[in-house]
């Protein structure tokens, strides 16, 4: 067996089933105990002693026998605590965030005008209730178990799809940034004067398809933080996947690339449009005019049309219902007749 590192937890959790099994042993002491019993306390004696000498199964083997050796004790539990437990479990389940406690809360909702009876002092359960309301604590134990073992699977695979998602995100700020970094460690001339930007033809449509790129992945980080706990294992395992991501990626860049033709095309227009004869870089110095005291800042930035283009590239590559609303928008632009002139 593989050695695994002492988890305070687990120690926690056998001793609290010890003394669960405990519980119902002096619970019984009018007669024979169930080998049930038994055999529990020995697989729980078995666990700790497997755990304490480091020979213990991996972790997530070790929490599923732990968990069944919880949901044999809770077939045990006594006619008389039997609703308070199913109740306990179930505000443990809501604690835990399962998905369907609301549901298993339906069910105990219905179940007990059927098996509680009233009619007794103090009030028990008709005959055959206690099996149904056992059946029911074993669903919530089982729902609860399967949702703590998600989360204990699902946390390395969550690491890993974050880490390269993140990595993939830094690739695509960088690609988006280079020609900001080639500007700020161009050479200055020692005479004052303007950088000339006549050869940088290409940086429009760069800027389009690297921003979409750095959008995408974006995107899938904050999709990925937000919604890591509703996720299904197969889901998070396309995650962190390389190729699921770069394919993200290349829709993003995709995207962005037809919303820059799609703006250059003049098809809609407004303040929000770039307006791509005017697009370029403002340079200015500030103060204007230097002094003994100041020295100048010379400040070269994107003018407000290439920020426009930027903000519709990443746009286009955040939101992977932008570009399809686009196209059906103007499809039904296209199929409409165009009206009459008064």
């Amino acid at each position: 067996m593989a050695i695994v590192p002492q988890n305070p937890m687990v120690h926690n959790h056998l001793a609290q089933l010890e003394v669960r099994a405990d519980f119902l042993a002096s619970r019984l002491t009018g007669g024979p105990l169930p080998p049930e019993l038994g055999e529990i306390q020995a697989v729980i004696r078995d666990i700790r002693a497997a755990c304490l000498s480091g020979a213990a199964e991996p972790e997530d083997l070790l929490w599923s026998r732990i968990y069944q050796t919880e949901r044999r004790l809770a077939l045990l539990e006594p006619e008389e605590t039997l609703v308070a437990e199913l109740r306990r479990r179930l505000d443990q389940a809501v604690e835990q965030r399962v998905q369907s406690a609301p549901r298993l809360q339906a069910y105990l909702d219905a179940a007990m005008p059927l098996v509680a009876d009233t009619a007794q002092t103090p009030p028990g359960l008709k005959p055959g209730g206690a099996t149904r309301l056992r059946a029911l604590l074993l669903a919530v134990l089982e729902e609860t178990h399967w949702t703590l073992q998600r989360k204990f699977h699902a946390r390395p695979i969550q690491k890993k799809a974050a880490r390269l998602v993140a990595f993939l995100g830094i690739i695509g700020c960088a690609i988006f940034l280079l020609p900001y970094i080639a500007i700020y460690l161009a050479p200055r001339p020692e005479a004052p004067g303007r950088l000339a930007f006549s050869g940088w033809a290409w940086l429009p449509l760069y800027t389009a398809a690297s921003t979409g790129f750095f959008g995408a992945m974006f995107s899938r980080l904050l999709t990925l933080q937000a919604n890591r706990a509703a996720m299904t294992l197969g889901e998070l395992n396309d995650a962190r996947s390389f190729w699921s991501n770069v394919l993200r990626g290349a829709v993003g860049t995709t995207g962005a690339i037809i919303v820059y033709f799609f703006l250059l095309s003049g098809v809609v227009g407004g303040a929000l449009i770039p307006k791509f004869d005017l697009m370029g870089f403002d340079q200015f110095s500030h103060p204007k005019e230097a002094t003994a005291a100041v020295t100048p800042l010379s400040l070269v930035l994107p003018n407000a049309q290439l920020a426009l283009l930027v903000v519709w590239s990443f746009l286009a590559g955040f939101s992977e219902r932008l570009v399809p609303s686009v196209l059906k928008s103007s499809e039904v632009a296209i199929r409409e007749p165009p009206k009459p002139n008064p």
